[in-house]
């Protein structure tokens, strides 16, 4: 029974289509309703296996958001001298990025006057921090990705 039930919860494309799911049978399983309570209980483990590995449709937008600003910025060709970083959900990005001011200012991103870098994120992903805190003390709290124009990830 978990099986079949796991197998329905497969072929939902998002949350909101899980929960849809899951009512319905839930109506059609309910011991109050004439189910059976064995089968509400797989219903349940079920619907729980498969939003614990889900993402609510606000952090798959942010998350799509995300490599859509990282891969634009990367598509600049930016020189090595030029780092980019990914820290937490924000992209942090230093060196020698003066003379890419301009671009980078179109795909959204914008300076950090007290750290000196150039910063994006997802207008959702925005959230209070200590303002104080250098980019190492982000770096140990967040982690952090390096990248390369030549789209190599060093960790």
């Amino acid at each position: 029974m978990i099986n079949h039930f796991t197998f329905e919860f497969s072929k939902c494309a998002d949350l909101n289509a899980a929960r849809a799911l899951y009512r319905q049978l839930s109506k059609q399983w309910h011991p109050d309703l004439g189910g059976c309570t064995e089968a509400m209980k797989f219903l349940n483990l079920a619907y729980e296996s498969w939003t614990a590995g889900s993402c609510t449709h606000e952090e798959h937008v942010t998350e799509q958001a995300l490599a859509k600003a990282l891969q634009a910025v990367l598509s600049l060709g930016l020189p090595e001298s030029v780092t980019v970083e990914l820290i937490g959900s924000w992209i942090w990005i230093g060196g020698d990025s003066k003379p890419f001011k301009d671009q980078l200012k179109e795909l959204g991103y914008k300076w950090h006057c007290k750290r000196k870098l150039w910063f994006w994120t997802s207008a959702k992903s925005v959230r209070t921090y200590n303002k104080k805190a250098d980019i190492t003390e982000l770096k140990f709290k967040y982690g952090c990705r390096s990248f390369s124009s030549r789209g190599a990830v060093a960790v």
